[in-house]
């Protein structure tokens, strides 16, 4: 009853016979459709501007983080060494 309501008021037509190919015809889906596609769009780029910056990276391995240390000058090559005989074990 409510929605026979609103489809004449927004049709202002009554019952459902415009959509059996009355002078409406499958062209009165093309607004409502390109809205919908817009706000899908918008919707995904949300989602993409959102997460972009959220990038989980995989951890880094012990051994990775010493030579990076070596290469800074942190460490030296001995305690490279040392760290190197240590994750062996």
């Amino acid at each position: 009853m409510v929605l026979q309501q609103v489809a004449q008021t927004y049709f202002k037509e009554p019952g459902f016979r415009h959509m059996q190919g009355g002078y409406y015809g499958p062209g009165r889906l093309i607004g409502p459709l390109i809205f919908l596609l817009l706000v899908l769009v918008g919707m995904l780029l949300a989602y993409k501007a959102f997460t972009k910056h959220h990038i989980v990276s995989a951890p880094r391995q012990p051994l990775d983080i010493a030579k990076e240390r070596y290469a800074k000058g942190e460490i030296s090559k001995e305690e490279l060494a040392d760290i190197k005989k240590e994750l062996k074990n």
